[in-house]
């Protein structure tokens, strides 16, 4: 689950401040809720600004300056005094109150010598620079990712975010709103809502026909009254099998409805035959039973041998077929066990009166009536078919074999896919600008997308991110992607399928140069092995090798290759071109001769042009991290690499 934290006429740093601090604490709390993460908004942050001339002077790295400020932001026990007759803890609690505490920071010079860390820099208070952003319609917002436990269910802990949510709103400043971008449970309960209303309707549907065929009320109730028990007696199978309901399930268990049905019509008809011989119900019941009883069991049997060696199938196809099996399984297990015992019980106390078949003459206004004549002239039709096909044999054997060669034929032109298509209203625009693109040049071609998308009528919300918040060590930033996640209006208030959406956004986002823009319909459905959600192309070629140069170009020759297949559409080369990079490589002799190693020229280069985190200012309840860094003048100049001082371990100061 994704939720936004927008609001119009609301700053950045506001937004961030009610995720951080309300948002995320609320949500974290959430029973099944596993992890929260927050991105975007405008995040505190305390620079220390170095002046590398100042520390070349005094012979200082900015190692030496992190350590001095980590030693002096500490806070410790200093053991135990007795306060008359108690005892009472001594703590010592040196932690920066203000920024200017972090100036009076003393660096040390050797030799009993020190320095103030405010004659070696500025300390700014200001925020981490911006390589991130989302938007909700336009407006400035803040992404929530929502992640569940392993062992929860998404239906369950989506609905405990909800209810959360709702008590979570009441508490932000006015004006600040919290919407849900994407819900996996909402396709979820949609799906199974939709088989669990179809089952439903196919079993009223299956009574009422019932009720056509049989002309009788009491036969037709004892297969209502079998039905919800064998549905119940196959749900307990399903618990102890540690199987859950789902599309697929209740799929099986539709399956398996019909064949409970099959198997009660028998019964009672083998019950009926016997009650017209003149045997009373109880002996009906049970002699009627017996007769078809080894005929229903070995086709419950069948059945199951069909399905059950699914169960024991390896590999992706598993995770699909697995549960329909072992579902289908236990309905015609309880299917079964419902026609040779509940059917003949209730057909022994229900049925005692004889039923008469005979359709009576006349006008009737009884829909069984209508229903039972057109079924007896449905019978002399047949009748007079089956009498013409018997004395027209070769016909008959001529015209069969040849429908069957025209639907071996026919079998090439029907398409074939591993999962059906859904329209669930979603759908995903990923945007790859070339490899170093600055964030604002990729934030912009994301705005000018998002214009395109106000003159689509069925879009209802659009939700951007650009750029990410890059990782720990050397990773940085990517600022050359963005994201649009586009919910559409519901089915019945809009025109167009997504598909239709899909392609007309996809026609209206091309021609953009230096921009590869890829539009699809965003899938709930995933499988462990085959990846879900958005991303996935119906066609992947992959180009291997040990040069980037070479398949890049192989790779652009392909594409181009594949886009003169007409029926083909979207055709991308995916592959990252590398950033131009300076790649340096330390001198192990010299540096061994200068007292140098490696390990501190690595340092010294990553403290200067990425900056060192070394402590925590705190603020309230807040942790702001101290960032020390070069000036920006002097990281975006690559001839200052030069001008950059290492000091060794000795204290030796080199360029």
């Amino acid at each position: 689950m994704n939720l936004s934290v927008s609001g119009k006429d609301v700053d950045l740093i506001t937004l961030r401040d009610v995720t951080d601090n309300i948002v995320s604490p609320a949500v974290q709390r959430v029973d099944g809720v596993a992890s929260v993460g927050v991105t975007g908004g405008r995040t505190r942050q305390i620079q220390v600004i170095l002046d590398q001339n100042k520390l070349t002077q005094y012979g200082l790295s900015i190692a030496t300056v992190a350590s001095a400020l980590s030693n002096d932001n500490q806070t410790t026990d200093a053991g135990l005094v007795y306060k008359g007759n108690q005892l009472v803890t001594l703590t010592i609690d040196e932690q920066f109150k203000s920024t200017a505490e972090i100036q009076k920071v003393r660096v040390s010079l050797g030799k009993g010598q020190s320095i103030a860390l405010g004659e070696l820099g500025q300390v700014v208070d200001t925020y981490t620079d911006v390589s991130f952003d989302a938007r909700r319609n336009g407006e400035e917002s803040v992404s929530v990712s929502i992640l569940k436990q392993s062992d929860g269910n998404t239906v369950a802990v989506a609905d405990n975010v909800r209810k959360a949510l709702a008590d979570i709103q009441a508490k932000p400043p006015s004006g600040v709103k919290i919407s849900v971008i994407s819900d996996t449970s909402t396709y979820i309960k949609n799906s199974i809502n939709t088989v669990i209303e179809h089952t439903l309707l196919g079993g009223i549907f299956s009574v009422i026909i019932l009720m056509l065929f049989l002309n009788s009320i009491r036969a037709t109730l004892i297969i209502g009254v079998v039905i919800p028990i064998s549905i119940i007696s196959t749900f307990t199978m399903m618990y102890f099998g540690h199987q859950t309901i789902n599309i697929i399930t209740l799929g099986g268990l539709a399956l398996g409805l019909g064949s409970l049905v099959d198997f009660a019509v028998v019964v009672l008809e083998s019950i009926y035959r016997k009650k017209d011989e003149g045997l009373s119900p109880i002996e009906a019941a049970k002699k009627g039973t017996a007769e078809v009883g080894t005929a229903v069991l070995a086709s419950a049997l069948a059945q199951i041998a069909v399905f059950a060696p699914v169960v024991f199938i390896n590999g992706v196809i598993k995770n699909f077929f697995a549960p329909m099996a072992l579902t289908v399984s236990f309905s015609h297990i309880a299917a079964l066990f419902a026609a040779i015992t509940l059917v003949p019980m209730l057909a022994a106390k229900l049925l005692t009166k004889h039923h008469d078949e005979t359709l009576p003459e006349g006008r009737s206004y009884n829909p069984a009536v209508w229903f039972g004549r057109g079924l007896n002239r449905v019978t002399r039709g047949y009748a007079a078919l089956l009498g013409w096909s018997l004395r027209h044999r070769s016909v008959i054997v001529i015209g069969t074999v040849a429908m069957l060669a025209g639907s071996v034929y026919l079998t090439k032109f029907v398409g074939s896919e591993l999962m059906p298509r859904t329209d669930e209203g979603q759908l995903q625009i990923n945007i790859n600008m070339p490899q170093g693109t600055k964030f604002e040049l990729t934030n912009q071609m994301a705005a000018t997308v998002e214009d395109k998308l106000k003159s689509v009528s069925d879009v209802d919300t659009v939700f951007t991110t650009v750029g990410s918040t890059g990782g720990g060590g050397f990773q940085t930033a990517s600022t050359n992607t963005a994201n649009i996640l586009v919910n559409l209006k519901p089915a019945g208030e809009r025109k167009m399928t997504t598909a239709q959406v899909v392609d007309q956004v996809r026609n209206m986002t091309q021609g953009y140069p230096g921009a590869q823009i890829n539009v699809g319909a965003r899938s709930s459905v995933r499988s462990p092995g085959l990846g879900g959600g958005f991303g996935g192309a119906d066609i992947t070629v992959n180009l291997n090798g040990p040069d980037l140069t070479v398949l890049g170009k192989l790779g652009d020759t392909v594409a181009q290759t594949l886009r003169d297949i007409p029926e083909l559409r979207s055709v991308q080369n995916t592959l990252d071109r590398n950033i131009a990079a300076f790649n340096m490589t330390i001198d192990r002799d010299a540096a061994a001769y200068y007292g140098v190693t490696p390990r501190e020229v690595m340092t010294a280069l990553r403290n200067a042009y990425q900056g060192s985190a070394t402590t925590q200012y705190k603020a309230g309840d807040t942790q702001i991290s101290v960032l020390l860094q070069y000036p920006k003048d002097f990281t975006n100049n690559l001839e200052n690499l030069n001008q950059l001082v290492i000091i060794s371990g000795a204290g030796r100061r080199y360029l």
